[in-house]
């Protein structure tokens, strides 16, 4: 944590330059990325890269740079979860590992759980599963359902059509999209809310 002093506020997540002082001695300076900006100007940023005399420490970086106090890198990942500041959740869910990630998933506050989609190293893969889960929530399936540019994952599309928290109208719309022998599947198994079942059967009715 350090102090701004004269500078204009960063934005959060905005990249930055900082002096490291020590007792008032310019020691060496960081790059990094704002996590937290305080009325007061405090400030807390995730460590990129340092210079330092040679005498010095290394920075630390990567995860345990963003690990709170009192919960060090090297604690289990529910104890530096339970020292995060919604900042610090909030960079987790976009840019934080698999791990992090469920973590997010898992927290009561449910606003956090559609940032977790803006996250580059989420693949269809693991949203499928996590959608497939059951142990989402409602607000994060909503949140999948209403963005186009995640359906072009056939299991993806296949996890919303069969989740009861999907919108009717957006499992109905995209039952088109599956395979035609995956469609026969769901119309046999009538495990669907009715109109989607009878969008799976018109959909396995057809030739192609």
């Amino acid at each position: 944590m350090g102090r701004l002093e004269g500078a204009e506020r960063p934005a959060l997540y905005a990249p930055v330059s900082v002096t490291i002082m020590v007792d008032g001695t310019a020691i060496g300076t960081a790059e990094g990325q704002v996590l937290t900006v305080t009325p007061t100007g405090d400030l807390a940023l995730a460590v990129v890269a340092a210079k330092l005399p040679a005498n010095e420490p290394p920075a630390t970086t990567g995860a345990a740079a963003s690990a709170p106090q009192g919960a060090g890198a090297d604690a289990p990942l529910f104890k530096q979860f339970e020292s995060l500041s919604r900042p610090e959740k909030m960079h987790w869910a976009k840019f934080g590992s698999e791990s992090q990630r469920r973590q997010i998933l898992r927290d009561r506050d449910a606003s956090l759980h559609p940032l977790v989609l803006q996250n580059a190293q989420l693949g269809g893969r693991e949203l499928a599963q996590l959608l497939s889960s059951g142990s989402v929530s409602g607000q994060f399936v909503v949140a999948v359902a209403e963005r186009d540019a995640l359906h072009r994952d056939p299991a993806v599309v296949l996890a919303l059509v069969q989740n009861p928290v999907t919108p009717v109208h957006v499992a109905e719309r995209l039952v088109a999209r599956l395979p035609l022998e995956t469609a026969k599947r769901l119309a046999k198994s009538g495990a669907l809310r009715l109109p989607v079942l009878s969008a799976a059967k018109k959909r396995a009715a057809e030739q192609r």
